[in-house]
């Protein structure tokens, strides 16, 4: 045991007093009385004999020591340290992602609250102040990636500044990699022990000589609602149209009245109402919900808020509740269609998509087939009733009338000159994206082939000699094929529905390539190749500029950016394990300072219970037993 604010062990001398008051008792006075029957009366009813005074007396001198005793150790900050053998080094871990931002009222002060870090720090420090001099300390913090703050110290005042300065980041935790370097650390020196302080659960990795102990500082009871998943994509056939989907999850002792806020440019345009229950989640493409639709154009700001309801619940987490992206500007997809013969229903059906500026169709017979090199690469390529001998792997294909074919990724077998009336077809997957708006129900086509459906090709409509329409990726290429002829089809050419299945072929197949084109919403913690020097975030009215060191940077915050050569995007958390809230296992909930252990590291809580219950001991003795 040692003293950490040793001036204060000078209160100590207040010893003496009791002990002078015990030793110099004054003697009692003789008082002349007329009479001593009262006296007499009362001295029978508190008889008792000398040695149970004396014993008295002492007790209450010894209590009264014990009081001065704890109360000055309190001051003097008495910490418990392990034996000098016990271990060699100590890596602290602290966990530092969006989950430990976390805040509740303090319970010594209600206009105050703490974030999970805060108490996290706290109970570093409260640990800290029991270790003896000679142990070396590393300090180690995480979110998406391990951070070394202090490789190894003797210097308690260096540990402290690195502790104060670790903050909270947004971004998603992952704990088991940095557990396991922490581990490797701990073991160049051993014995050695880990302290890993977090709100989540993390692997256990065992090393010979390191002990490692999980520091809970997670709520109780947790409350918090947050988006977990996001995407937005423009209407086919409604350039100005975009469909919004959404994912929440929630946290809680109860099912949580949530409202949905969707703003453009700070003016609401939808609100959505539903109900959470803890552990499950909301999406807004759940079967039976009606999707979010929202006007917006080129480079319009949108924002999702995510609210409770319930005025009795509070979210603990806020940095969940809000996303912020900006609608991307997109330029017209490049579509090359290659057929033998002009096709006027194909052609009315993408002539509807140039109307919205949406896409560049070329038009061209199987001669100018391939591209020359010089020409702009298109983005997807349609081929009706004909396909080249080389299958062109690097750039999305869409096969209309598929003629017979025993090359590249689809197999085709012709039926006849005039093909097979289909009154009707069956779809497998009606939520599949090229099916969107499509009555399939209502088709009536003729179909011109039967498709081989095997591989990663998923059959999409099904007639009675087999797959009509497959789709799927290979190998990277998404690949859609029609067994049928639009022209020679009895309803499917002249309903919306095939300008809205070829739309969606052409989306769906280009996909990937608009996402990486538009660049617009990221996770935080992603790293990102930029061209400028300074890099503005925005979130609401609030702007913050820093500097960019290198052409990587990292999005550690939560909001719209923008450098200074004009890139632009957006960083949200989206994090199912930062947002799904753990609770406490039950007695390990941590709102207060606490040691690990009642009688180990600082001893001043243990002393102050002491001074406190010797304080109502020592009343209840005086009181109901006459010990003065």
């Amino acid at each position: 045991m040692r003293f950490l604010n040793h001036p204060m062990l000078w209160w100590g001398v207040l010893v003496v007093v009791p002990i002078v008051l015990y030793l110099f008792r004054h003697k009692p006075k003789t008082q002349r009385v007329s009479t001593l029957m009262f006296f007499k009366s009362l001295a029978r009813e508190h008889q008792e004999s000398a040695w149970m005074r004396k014993l008295k007396r002492l007790i209450s001198l010894l209590l009264t020591l014990l009081v001065i005793a704890a109360a000055t150790a309190a001051l003097a900050r008495l910490v418990q340290s392990p034996p000098a053998d016990a271990m060699k080094s100590i890596v602290i871990l602290v966990d530092r992602s969006a989950s430990m931002s976390a805040r509740v009222r303090d319970s010594s002060d209600l206009n105050q609250s703490r974030s999970r870090l805060e108490v996290a720090i706290d109970r570093v420090r409260q640990r800290l102040a029991g270790l003896p001099g000679g142990i070396s300390v590393s300090v180690m913090t995480y979110d998406k990636r391990p951070e070394i703050l202090v490789p190894r110290s003797l210097d308690r005042r260096e540990v402290e500044r690195s502790l104060a300065s670790i903050q909270m980041r947004p971004i998603d935790g992952e704990p088991d990699k940095a557990l396991d370097m922490a581990v490797r650390l701990a073991a160049l020196e051993t014995p050695a022990a880990v302290w890993h302080l977090s709100d989540s659960s993390a692997e256990t990795i065992t090393e010979k000589d390191v002990r490692v102990e999980h520091l809970n500082v997670a709520l109780a009871e947790p409350v918090n609602v947050g988006i977990t998943a996001f995407q937005m994509r423009r209407r086919p056939m409604d350039a100005s149209m975009y469909e919004v989907f959404v994912q929440a999850n929630a946290s809680g002792p109860k099912p949580i009245e949530t409202e949905l806020r969707v703003l453009v440019d700070g003016k609401e345009v939808g609100l959505r109402f539903f109900k959470i229950k803890p552990g499950q989640q909301w999406s807004s493409s759940a079967q039976g919900s009606d999707p979010i639709l929202i006007k917006a154009g080129d480079g319009e700001r949108l924002t999702l808020k995510l609210n409770i309801r319930d005025a009795s619940l509070k979210d603990v987490l806020a940095i969940d509740d809000e996303v912020h992206v900006r609608v991307p500007e997109l330029k017209p997809l490049r579509v090359v269609w290659i057929s033998e013969e002009s096709d006027g229903f194909t052609e009315l059906a993408l002539s509807s998509l140039i109307k919205g500026n949406e896409i560049e169709v070329i038009h061209g017979k199987p001669g100018s087939w391939p591209p020359n090199k010089e020409d702009k690469p298109p983005n997807v390529v349609i081929f009706q009733g004909w396909l080249p001998k080389v299958w062109p792997g690097d750039v999305p294909v869409i096969v209309l009338d598929a003629p017979a074919s025993a090359q590249g990724v689809i197999r085709a077998v012709r039926i006849g000159d005039e093909g097979l009336p289909v009154d009707s077809v069956r779809s497998p997957d009606d939520r599949h994206p090229l099916l969107y708006g499509v009555a399939s129900a209502r088709v009536r086509l003729t179909q011109t082939a039967v498709l081989e459906a095997g591989g990663s090709l998923e059959p999409l409509w099904i007639g009675p000699t087999g797959p009509i329409m497959v789709a799927g990726e290979v190998e990277g290429q998404r690949v859609t094929a029609m067994a049928f002829a639009p022209a020679v089809s009895e309803s499917l050419p002249l309903m919306a529905s095939y300008p809205l299945l070829i739309g969606n072929a052409i989306y769906w197949s280009v996909d990937p390539q608009l996402e990486a084109m538009k660049g617009n919403n990221l996770a935080t913690g992603d790293l990102v190749s930029l061209e400028g020097k300074k890099l503005t975030w925005m979130r609401g009215k609030n702007l913050e500029t820093v500097e960019l060191k290198g052409s990587l940077a990292e999005l550690d915050r939560v909001g719209l950016w923008k450098t200074d050569t004009g890139e632009t995007g957006s960083a949200s958390l989206l994090s199912l394990n930062e947002t799904k809230l753990v609770a406490a296992p039950k007695g390990d909930a941590v709102d207060e300072v606490m040691s690990a252990s009642w009688f180990g590291g600082d001893l001043t809580n243990v002393l102050v219970v002491i001074v406190l219950v010797t304080l109502v001991v020592e009343s209840w003795l005086f009181h109901r037993h006459s010990v003065y």
